[in-house]
């Protein structure tokens, strides 16, 4: 059998053309999925732009969001929003550890739990991203040339790790108090927290008018040798206590159960309005009523619930960590093929208290060293002016109206009130620190501040008047049983918490009982740089020989020597005996005391009369009053119209008694029959000073602190500075504040020099944006270079204007060369500063002339204020320190308490629940990522 060849080759050309017509159509095919698989790559990259564009737009967002107040208010605030989720509080994680390579510096750090947040994440949806512009849709239509179908794109933000700043390692158990144990207030500030207002006054009847106020004369031979008071009398022989106690614990004594005060307490609060409370008598005016927040809740937008709230509960708002941030982004093509990317990144957050110390507070001096201060001829004036009486006459109809139901939230928190002074100091004695009051003012010293107009000496006369401290119609002249006629009462109060301050707190002490006191390193070795008073001007006790230069008088004298103090006969006896040998000793404390009195030493005085005549003259050596704690003529007290601490106010009052020499009013000690020898034309005098000390309030009733039942308040408390309840309010440690930092430097220069980056125009001036803490690890300035801030031109700034609220806090010391003044963003929405210089102290010492600095805010002191003479420090805000170094203030220092510039809200204040106010934390996110993957 044979085969034709033609046909192999037939078949052979078939399956060579089947194999090319195969390869063709694979080629083909790839090429089709090629161009698939890269439209699908475009795409995806798309997305990923898609989400990477939403993740920025989110922050954006959330950045511009998260401090914002209108957030975080009870009417116009969500619940679901950022800023309310990131102040959240939390509890302290069980079993938590230190963050690796913090405990050796600053402290161990404790986690916190973060499960408490679970669901509660903070979700932007499509809708949110585009809400403020339309910059993402743009973007997709850029990316696709139109063909997109449609777009979404969600992010998602949840904290993943989070700590609490601990006070580090050298203060292990203390806690803040206001924050993590409650600040003590008196009761009556507390309820005046809570809105039940306080009582300006209570009208009522002086207690020391007695319907057994008699007197009996006794008489020999016709001439009446002493009258004898009654109720004094029955005083000595009734024992104490035996007529019950007052309504302060205080044994109650037969003058005040014999007044008339008492019996019409006793019948309209006891027997006609039993149990009333409060008692109908006396007669109350409150103010700020119902204008602060009763309840937590009143704290937070609708929706946010806090159970059991109170500061020592272990949970905080302020914290840091790691949040986790994922972003779904999808984009779907012409053919409704949807192409899905996600970002998942890590960004750092700070939750930051920037509530200022003590903000209830116009000065608070804590004296952690328990140092026994000096407030007395030395150094400068130093004025507290606790309340600011601009807009007196709508305050004064806010006094009798009461409600505050009308106004706005706003209104309510612009509410001015006035402010508070705590002296912390103890002693087993009770012995009080001494500031003298005087009814003349120094009419030497300074100006307040730059824009004081008339003449300063007038303005400073008028300042020193006290009249309204020394008032008093319950002394009568006589001549005083001892050194001092002493009437003040001291106790401790009871506190919730007995926790000591850690021994590293208290530092190395002002020196105050010299005046001396550390000063910052670089001011020691400059020879001619010393800290010294003024000094007691030199007639203080000795007038006449003042005035004998100017009036002309050389051998005339009318004028007694008021150094002089005789206490009793067998003390006049000896004045009349050895009036020439008068002299001073001092006491431990630098103050002048009498040796040997020496009341009538050259007095010549014409005749008076012929009948017994008293006059009494409170008054003060002019200079030895440095200190006004109730300001400018005694017309600026706090709130409870009393300094809290172991502080009196001493004055001297000058007594004077004309002993006419009629027979009728004959001293019958005299040797020889007051009818034999006719009266000279002269009269005896009987001249004495004698030292007044008392509690630092007002001595007239109707102007005294009352208690909650509106009974006045007599007796004083000492405040332990052992005990951390008694440290200044949201005070932190130095570790604590460098933690907290949004701003961290480590120099000086890195400050000044990144100032200008964070200028901007506000009002038409430049301004220091303030967003949370900017801390500065070493000082501000220095003696030969003052702290100038530049603006971007290298312009020297003489005022920095801050906005917004924060805190610029400081580890060393701050030379001040220039103003620090607050201006706000809104009417609504006020700047809170707070200079916080922790470690150190404020100097104002200019290399040259005179320097007046303003503070516009709280300032806080380690180490006190600093001064020059002729210099001034003007603070209007408040005043916190740790060192009352009198001797080193040589100018003039004056605080003008503004309520609302040193606090956040009115929430914020309270004792317990202050600390969960959300207004008072500050939010801050990293700028750069922790990590960022897409997939």
């Amino acid at each position: 059998m044979s085969f034709s060849k033609q046909g192999n080759v037939f078949i052979i050309v078939i399956c060579i053309l089947g194999v090319i017509f195969l390869a063709a159509t694979f080629f083909l095919r790839g090429t089709i999925e090629e161009g698939r698989h890269t439209q699908l790559s475009t795409t995806g990259i798309q997305a990923t732009c898609l989400a990477d564009a939403a993740l920025e737009r989110a922050m954006g967002i959330i950045a511009s969001g998260i401090n914002d107040l209108n957030s975080l208010s009870k009417s116009s605030g969500k619940a679901d929003s950022a800023a309310v989720k990131f102040r959240l509080p939390l509890k302290k994680k069980v079993g938590s550890s230190a963050i690796t390579g913090k405990s050796d510096e600053l402290g161990a750090d404790e986690q916190l739990d973060i499960s408490e947040t679970s669901g509660n994440e903070v979700i932007l949806t499509k809708e949110d991203l585009l809400r403020d512009g339309n910059e993402l849709n743009d973007l997709v239509q850029f990316m696709t040339q139109g063909k997109a179908k449609d777009w979404d794109a969600k992010v998602t933000m949840v904290p993943t790790k989070a700590f609490r700043f601990s006070p580090g390692k050298n203060y292990t158990g203390f806690k803040v108090p206001g924050v993590e144990l409650p600040w003590e207030p008196v009761p009556e500030v507390k309820g005046f927290l809570e809105g039940k207002g306080y009582s300006l006054f209570a009208l009522r009847i002086p207690d020391n008018f007695s319907w057994l106020n008699i007197e009996l004369p006794v008489t020999i031979g016709g001439f009446t040798i002493v009258n004898i008071n009654i109720t004094t009398f029955l005083s000595q022989v009734i024992p104490a206590g035996l007529l019950g106690t007052n309504d302060d614990g205080s044994p109650r004594t037969l003058a005040q159960a014999t007044s008339i005060d008492f019996l019409v307490s006793l019948l309209l609060n006891k027997v006609i309005y039993p149990g009333k409370s409060p008692p109908v008598y006396p007669i109350a005016l409150k103010f700020n009523h119902d204008a602060f927040p009763k309840t937590v809740s009143d704290l937070w937008p609708d929706g946010v619930t806090i159970d059991n709230p109170v500061a020592d509960d272990q949970r905080y708002l302020e914290k840091y960590g790691e949040m986790k941030i994922t972003c779904e982004a999808s984009i779907t093509g012409p053919e409704g093929v949807a192409t899905k990317r996600r970002i998942e990144a890590v960004k750092e957050f700070k939750v930051v208290d920037t509530e200022p110390p003590a903000p209830m507070y116009s000065c608070f001096i804590a004296n952690l060293k328990n140092e026994r201060l000096l407030f007395n001829d030395i150094g400068g004036d130093f004025y507290v002016n606790s309340y600011d009486y601009g807009g007196i006459w709508s305050k004064v109809k806010n006094v009798f109206t009461g409600s505050t139901q009308e106004q706005t939230q706003e209104e309510l928190e612009s509410r001015e009130f006035p402010g508070l002074i705590r002296v912390n100091y103890t002693n087993p004695n009770n012995d009080p620190l001494l500031v003298n009051v005087s009814m003349i003012g120094d009419f030497s010293d300074d100006k307040v501040d730059q824009s004081e107009t008339g003449s300063p000496r007038f303005n400073n006369f008028v300042r020193g008047i006290e009249a309204l401290l020394m008032m008093d119609f319950r002394y009568r002249l006589a001549l005083a049983g001892g050194k001092y006629n002493i009437n003040a009462e001291f106790s401790q109060p009871t506190t919730s918490s007995n926790n000591t301050v850690p021994s590293g707190m208290a530092g190395s002490g002002g020196g105050a009982n010299n005046g001396g006191g550390d000063l910052p390193s670089d001011l020691t070795n400059r020879p001619g740089l010393k800290f010294e008073g003024k000094g007691q001007m030199a007639f203080t006790t000795d007038i006449l020989g003042a005035l004998k230069p100017m009036i002309g008088l050389n051998g005339f004298n009318l004028v007694p020597n008021i150094g002089a103090m005789s206490t009793n006969v067998i003390s006049l006896a000896s004045t009349l005996a050895l009036r020439p040998i008068g002299s001073y000793l001092r006491d431990e404390l630098g103050q002048k005391q009498l040796l040997m009195p020496n009341c009538f030493q050259r007095w010549e005085m014409p005749y008076m009369g012929t009948p017994n005549s008293f006059y009494t003259i409170p008054t003060s050596g002019l200079g030895n009053d440095k200190t006004h704690f109730f300001g400018a003529g005694a017309l600026f007290p706090t709130l409870t119209r009393e300094v809290e601490g172991l502080v009196c106010k001493q004055y001297r009052q000058w007594s004077m008694c004309i002993v006419g020499l009629n027979p009728a009013d004959r001293l019958p000690l005299l040797p020889f029959p007051p009818y034999i020898v006719p009266p000279p034309p002269l009269v005896i005098p009987i001249w004495f000073t004698d030292t007044i000390q008392t509690k630092y309030d007002y001595n007239l009733d109707v102007l005294k602190a009352i208690d909650q039942n509106n009974n006045r308040v007599r007796m004083g408390k000492a405040y332990d500075p052992a005990k951390v309840v008694n440290l200044p309010a949201n005070l932190y440690t130095n570790e604590q504040y460098a933690k907290k930092a949004t701003y961290f430097y480590q120099s000086e220069s890195e400050f000044l020099a990144d100032i200008p980056n964070r200028l901007t125009d506000v009002g038409g001036k430049k301004v220091f944006l303030l967003n949370g803490i900017s801390y500065i690890a070493g000082s501000l300035g220095s003696v030969d270079q003052p702290f100038i801030p530049k603006d971007e031109t290298g312009q020297k700034l003489d005022t920095l204007y801050v906005v917004g609220r924060g805190m610029i806090a400081c580890g060393g010391n701050v030379y001040l060369g220039c103003d620090i003044r607050a201006m706000d963003k809104s009417i609504d929405e006020r700047t809170v500063f707070t200079l916080m210089i922790r470690n150190g102290g404020l100097l104002v010492m200019p290399p040259s002339g005179n320097s007046n600095r303003t503070i516009e805010g709280s300032l806080y002191t380690e180490k006190g204020i600093y001064v020059s003479v002729n210099s001034t420090v003007h603070i209007l805000g408040n005043w916190v320190t740790n060192v009352f170094n009198k001797g080193a203030m040589m100018g003039k220092v004056t605080v003008d308490y503004v309520s609302s510039r040193v606090r956040s809200s009115l929430g914020s204040l309270h004792p317990d629940k202050g600390k969960f106010d959300p207004r008072r934390y500050n939010v801050s996110i990293s700028p750069v990522w922790s990590s960022w993957r897409a997939f």
